[in-house]
């Protein structure tokens, strides 16, 4: 097997997302995380269910793998753990553990946009146009990789960063994408969501986990709601010191 190394030097993590896209040649693309590690017949389940089934698009589950001394309450909650879900239609996704058929018409043509390239949140853009322009997307629930939690993302702090920012991109891909009536009307529920699961943290205080589980969902849809006054996401790739990444 012949490999090819691409090397794109700009800080910028969309430049580097579409040199792949620029150099592969194949008819699929795997896309998979640096400092994960995929399980035995990751690819192969990807691609046995993609025929399969004949999609155009999965995604994978990403496991979290905790180090010794995370808190109880980060392994109970275990948010840094990805899935699409059971939810249907699945509307974007995650290059964690992506499988994908490059040639497909609803496909071939997209790249990341550059100007999500500090700030990511640029796949959940790719994947979700390619929802838009027809692909069929579903989980391969068997490909799944592990990915180790590292030390600065063992905090509360970490997790409201994290889910905050994405809750502004997926704001502004995914929600906020009709006229202004109806954008209003999803606003509205947002900030009723907001105020539910605050409540719910509220009244299970005395139990860490599922008070911080609610309270941490409640700041994803905090940026939701930022997100309809275009509230810029926080640059986390591409600086000169080490950041949180993603």
């Amino acid at each position: 097997m012949s490999l090819t190394y691409v090397h794109a030097p700009a800080r910028n993590i969309s430049i580097a997302r579409n040199a792949c896209l620029e150099t592969a040649k194949g008819e699929w693309i795997a896309f998979i995380d640096d400092d994960e590690v995929a399980s035995e017949g990751w690819l192969q389940h990807h691609y046995d269910t993609a025929i399969r089934k004949d999609l155009d698009l999965a995604f994978g589950p990403v496991i979290s793998v905790y180090p010794d001394n995370a808190p109880g309450w980060i392994r109970d909650i275990d948010l840094h753990s990805i899935s699409v879900g059971d939810r249907r239609p699945i509307l974007t996704g995650h290059t964690s553990n992506a499988f994908f058929k490059r040639t497909h018409a609803a496909i071939e043509a997209l790249r990341f946009d550059e100007a999500r390239g500090r700030s990511g949140g640029e796949d959940t853009q790719f994947f979700h146009q390619c929802f838009l322009n027809g692909a069929k997307i579903d989980e391969t629930k068997d490909a799944v990789v592990f990915e180790p939690v590292h030390q600065n993302r063992l905090s509360l702090g970490w997790l409201v960063k994290n889910k905050f920012r994405s809750g502004i991109t997926y704001g502004k891909v995914v929600v906020y994408n009709s006229g202004f009536a109806r954008n209003f009307a999803k606003f509205g529920a947002s900030i009723v969501k907001v105020a539910y699961l605050l409540l719910l943290s509220g009244l299970t205080i005395g139990s860490k986990s599922t008070s911080r589980r609610h309270y941490v969902r409640s700041v994803f849809h905090s940026g939701i709601i930022a997100a309809f006054f275009s509230v810029k996401e926080a640059e986390y790739y591409g600086a000169l010191e080490p950041s949180s990444p993603k």
